[in-house]
């Protein structure tokens, strides 16, 4: 027993040395200038990589500067995959990328592709495909670079690619993948070089408490599904922790924080909390956006509320019933009554109280 104990922790611990190893902060950028190969090194690979060339899939080009060469004159249907070294943007609220890249695109078939796909989870998965060019219509056409020759210096450098939900991450792997299409013989190769990772710099961050979904109140035994949705008003993703609060006057019946999914810029995000069953009583809401970092106005990221459960339905009356307007102070006077659906553009209101000899409703045809 104590042999196997020992065992385990000498293959933790290099576990942690090679994970360490891999882990770039950022600003990162790689040139390829200190490079012999592609992968150059244990942290990149090409795994999932299918090339039935008879040369490699990745190679290095030495030129008038060194840059990776993707091989396009493999087979049909190959599929070349380079994954990067991880990278840590635990201090970072976004990220972006940028390259260059060259490619003849008049060698490329309509089927063949470039993309670069996003993982969060240190590349078990790959969902986002934050980047793509295809073979149709010479998508794949990047810099000046033409038949018979070679990276000439004149290259296309990508716009800045936002990194959606890298925002605190430390696990952060980039895909390249390049498709061959399965019907056509491609042999366009691409060139990349310069490929720089930074945590963006934000003008503006903004995360806004915007509205929740709950009703002005509820009978015994309803079961309340709450939401609240989070407005994005900066300049790049976000990702929040939203806190919702119920209390009914003594004690929170909820009390959950959940952390929204990346939040677009001037987009919005519904955050989802736990069903509760409604019970008896008059109760006060809040809902709390949590700073994500450097939040410009904090004075929008909190909304509050109330509402009311009942045992019996208080818009449900018995008849004879007589409604004389004395006792109201507005229109519509409670939330029994209701305006949904009015289309109005005066610069009053639709409908408001007329206090005569004896209150009335006044509706504006103004």
């Amino acid at each position: 027993m104590k042999r196997f104990y020992i065992v385990m922790l000498i293959v933790f611990g290099l576990h942690t040395f090679v994970n360490a190893q891999c882990l770039e902060t950022v600003p990162f950028t790689e040139d390829f200038e200190s490079a012999t190969a592609v992968p150059q090194n244990a942290c990149w690979s090409e795994a999932g990589t299918t090339y039935t060339g008879s040369a490699t899939a990745f190679g290095l080009y030495v030129g008038s500067q060194k840059s990776m060469r993707v091989d396009y004159g493999g087979g049909q249907g190959d599929l070349l995959m380079l994954t990067t070294t991880t990278f840590d943007f635990s201090g970072e609220v976004a990220g972006e990328l940028t390259f260059d890249w060259q490619s003849y695109g008049s060698w490329h078939y309509a089927g063949d592709y470039f993309k670069v796909k996003l993982s969060i989870d240190g590349g078990a998965t790959f969902p986002t495909t934050v980047w793509e060019r295809s073979g149709a219509d010479n998508g794949l056409q990047g810099g000046t670079c033409s038949s018979g020759s070679w990276p000439n210096g004149d290259w296309e450098t990508t716009a800045a690619i936002s990194l959606p939900g890298v925002g605190g991450e430390n696990d952060v792997v980039l895909l390249f993948e390049f498709l061959s299409d399965p019907s056509g013989w491609s042999s366009g190769d691409i060139f990349i070089d310069n490929i720089t990772v930074v945590g963006a710099t934000l003008n503006n961050v903004d995360a806004a408490a915007s509205v929740s979904n709950f009703e002005p109140y509820y009978l015994v035994s309803d079961v309340v599904s709450p939401t609240v949705d989070v407005l994005n008003n900066g300049d790049s993703d976000v990702t929040v922790d939203v806190t919702l609060v119920i209390n009914d006057g003594t004690l929170d019946v909820v009390n959950q924080t959940v952390t929204s999914s990346a939040i677009a810029s001037d987009a919005i995000g519904t955050v989802t909390f736990s069903n509760w069953t409604a019970v008896a009583g008059n109760y006060i809401y809040t809902a709390t956006v949590a700073d994500p970092g450097s939040d410009t106005d904090l004075t929008n990221n909190e909304i509050t509320g109330s509402f009311e459960v009942f045992t019996d339905d208080p818009c449900l009356y018995t008849l004879p019933f007589t409604e004389d307007f004395e006792s109201a102070t507005a229109i519509p006077q409670n939330y029994c009554w209701s305006y949904d659906g009015t289309v109005y553009s005066g610069s009053a209101s639709a409908f408001g109280i007329y206090s005569g000899s004896g209150n009335s409703m006044r509706v504006d045809y103004d």
